[in-house]
């Protein structure tokens, strides 16, 4: 299976990369469905708070507007358990063996190209949309910690129109990189447990098609604000 990168979105807060050619009706189907998705579960649930809640919500409300769970991927019990890791790491354990060849330095070439000099302000606002920084949170009457949670997403659409999504929460003490996709992380730094999430999905036209006109008009005024192309970071 041909698995270059025929285009990579910024969609809402997920990175979207199409590899091979997926017909541009299609394409706008899937980013403008997951992206409406994405903005519905924001509503109900705290993301960066309860990342677990958030994905079940998402996860429903992906369901209800066409979405087709073929596989779910990976429970927090997959996650690496090494003292030091990246967020890389935690996508290449998730990723199916479909996308094997995007495990490790492929995929984190891929992101330290999206986060060079000139994709910055696209990266940026990835990065913004996926990060809560410095939550100050007391642990006594003396001192303070800072707690920064994120919340990264990456989805792979493959020819025949499965999506590959991926999820990674976590919260830590440390001070978040620039590019925290491929940033290194203590995991005693870390509070509480690492989240890590899966599902290969694939959108179901014939019901998605009663829902395409309403989803098209709610997201008339915000598409451009949120869906962003990437250019010139292929593989």
């Amino acid at each position: 299976m041909n698995q270059e990168v025929s285009g990579m979105y910024i969609n809402g807060a997920e990175l979207v990369v199409f590899l091979d050619a997926v017909e541009s009706p299609a394409r706008q189907d899937i980013l403008a469905s997951t992206l409406y998705a994405q903005l519905a579960a924001d509503k109900q649930t705290p993301k960066f708070t309860d990342c677990s809640n958030w994905h079940a919500t998402l996860l429903k409300a992906l369901t209800t507007f066409g979405w087709l769970r073929l596989e779910l991927l990976g429970r927090e019990d997959d996650c690496l358990k090494s003292e030091t890791f990246t967020p890389v790491d935690l996508f290449s354990a998730l990723l199916p063996e479909v996308l094997g060849s995007w495990r490790g330095k492929k995929l984190e070439d891929l992101l330290s190209r999206l986060f060079c000099s000139p994709l910055s302000d696209r990266a940026l606002s990835l990065r913004d949309r996926s990060l809560l920084l410095a939550d100050a949170s007391p642990t006594d009457s003396a001192a303070s910690t800072t707690v920064s949670s994120a919340l990264m997403q990456i989805s792979f659409v493959l020819p025949t129109g499965e999506k590959v999504s991926m999820c990674v929460g976590l919260k830590t003490n440390e001070t978040i990189a620039q590019n925290p996709f491929t940033q290194s992380f203590a995991r005693q730094k870390l509070v509480g447990e690492i989240n890590c999430f899966g599902l290969i999905a694939k959108l179901d036209d014939l019901r998605y098609a009663q829902f395409r006109n309403k989803i098209n008009v709610a997201l008339s005024e915000r598409r451009d604000e949120l869906s962003l192309v990437v250019e010139g970071c292929g593989s």
